[in-house]
């Protein structure tokens, strides 16, 4: 623990955040790790602990049926940038990156998220169903289909 500061109240969080721009102005770089709240999209406490960073990177668990088998030694996990101060565009996207029998990989969440929708088009679900099942916009699938029938991926009826 970094203090005894409460993370949830602005005021109190000033003390850390005059620290950090302290050890940045010296040409420091400061790494502050910290879990989310109930909410795992988001971080937990006040928003002005992001104030003075460059980089807010947020790491989810991805679960998916079938992984819970014993026999499968894997972990995929969503790095998203919820702060990107200095890079953007394709640089700043969402990625998975994956342990599998200790060995890493990793690919863009776009064609991750491409491939799954892929399969749940072949199991006859709807964009509304697949929407909600990813926990995106239904506008996303409708790209994601789109672009499965063009690449060939995919063959509407």
């Amino acid at each position: 623990m970094l203090s005894s500061i409460d993370e949830n109240k602005s005021h109190e969080w000033k003390i850390v955040q005059s620290w950090f721009l302290t050890l940045r102005s010296m040409g420091k770089t400061v790494i502050l790790v910290h879990h989310s709240g109930k909410d795992t999209t988001g971080y937990r406490g006040t928003s002005r602990m992001l104030d003075c960073v460059d980089t807010a990177i947020s790491l989810q668990a991805i679960d998916e049926d079938g992984l819970e088998d014993e026999n499968i030694n894997i972990k995929k996990i969503k790095v998203s940038y919820r702060k990107a101060r200095g890079f953007g565009g394709k640089d700043a996207l969402a990625f998975e990156i994956n342990l599998s029998n200790g060995f890493w990989s990793h690919r863009s969440s776009e064609q991750s998220d491409l491939e799954r929708v892929v399969d749940l088009l072949k199991e006859g679900l709807t964009q509304q169903v697949i929407a909600q099942e990813i926990g995106c916009k239904q506008s996303k699938i409708s790209k994601l289909k789109k672009k499965a029938i063009k690449h060939g991926l995919f063959v509407a009826n």
